[in-house]
């Protein structure tokens, strides 16, 4: 897109964070040369930061000047001030946002801000698996982060995109993939003790946990049911909502059977039904199609007539 010189380029704190983040990942993904990485590292560490000062920011404006004490609300606007550093940041988030930082967590942030300070004002010579590793430990605290602090519906529309993206994008990051498996695998265990788990629509990793509030554990997404169902069949099952309203196609996302919610109940194939707000499941052989009205039925009778009891009721009541 191109802008025209009267046009703004505009982002409010959050948003800046966001796509310092969302690029920095690009860049990894991308990794055609080692400027790739060095990019990677240099907008992963702005984006992180300005992340973390958003949540200063929330709690109040002036936490965000390195002395509050002489802040300004009209300099907050154009910018014009020294901000909190780093380790300053780091300290108020734990003692006046109560936020809950692990030493370990504080050093990954630590290492971070560290090699961006030498890539940006020396010389560096770093291995490329240390860059990688780094990074996907930066993002698995970040993501976090970002889930714990933050409520996603509160965002402005354009960090909502943003934080899809970056989740969506996340997946692709194989060794980021790996360490958040790692991560959330003793969740995951526990959460199948009492829950069925499916394939999250936005990161296709297997963590979503049926139950309320719906919610990735690897990733974080979460949303409305019938939000969910629509992008999970187009998402996982590889079907096209718009082709199939305008083609003439099933989309295979109908009223449950079980709670009646509208849009919530997805065919998975061979792998039978699934609704996203009740959260019940059925195979294929437990229901039917009614010969009448065309609506999916359960039935545990193999051989009786193919007709729901609506349907039978009204035939009955007809003919009698």
């Amino acid at each position: 897109m191109k802008y025209k010189s009267s046009e703004n380029i505009q982002f409010d704190l959050l948003e800046n964070g966001l796509d310092f983040v969302t690029s920095g990942l690009e860049h990894i993904l991308k990794d055609h040369s080692p400027h790739q990485l060095k990019y990677a590292i240099l907008h992963l560490s702005a984006g992180t930061e300005l992340i973390l000062k958003e949540v200063l920011k929330n709690e109040h404006w002036s936490l965000i000047f390195e002395n509050a004490n002489f802040a300004k609300f009209e300099l907050l606007n154009t910018g014009e001030f020294k901000s909190v550093d780093f380790e300053t940041l780091l300290i108020r988030l734990v003692n006046v946002c109560e936020i809950e930082l692990s030493e370990k967590e504080k050093s990954i942030l630590r290492q971070l801000k560290k090699l961006r300070n030498k890539i940006e004002h020396f010389e560096f010579n770093e291995n490329v698996q240390a860059i990688k590793s780094l990074s996907s430990k930066v993002l698995c605290l970040i993501l976090s982060f970002i889930n714990n602090n933050f409520d996603f519906k509160s965002l402005s529309l354009t960090s909502q995109d943003y934080l899809e993206r970056l989740r969506e994008a996340l997946a692709k990051f194989k060794e980021f993939v790996n360490l958040r498996a790692a991560q959330i695998k003793s969740e995951i265990e526990l959460a199948q003790r009492e829950f069925k788990i499916e394939s999250c629509p936005l990161c296709r990793q297997s963590a979503l946990v049926l139950n309320e509030p719906l919610e990735c554990l690897f990733c974080g997404y979460s949303d409305e049911p019938q939000k969910v169902a629509i992008l999970y069949a187009e998402n996982i099952l590889g079907e096209s909502h718009y082709l199939c309203m305008t083609d003439g196609g099933e989309f295979p996302v109908i009223d449950c059977i079980h709670c009646d919610e509208i849009d919530t109940f997805v065919a998975k194939g061979s792998e039978g039904y699934v609704c996203f707000n009740c959260f019940e499941t059925n195979q294929n052989d437990d229901l039917k199609r009614c010969n009448e009205c065309g609506q999916i039925f359960e039935s545990d009778i193999k051989d009786g007539l193919d007709i729901c009891e609506y349907c039978a009721e009204y035939l009955f009541n007809k003919y009698d």
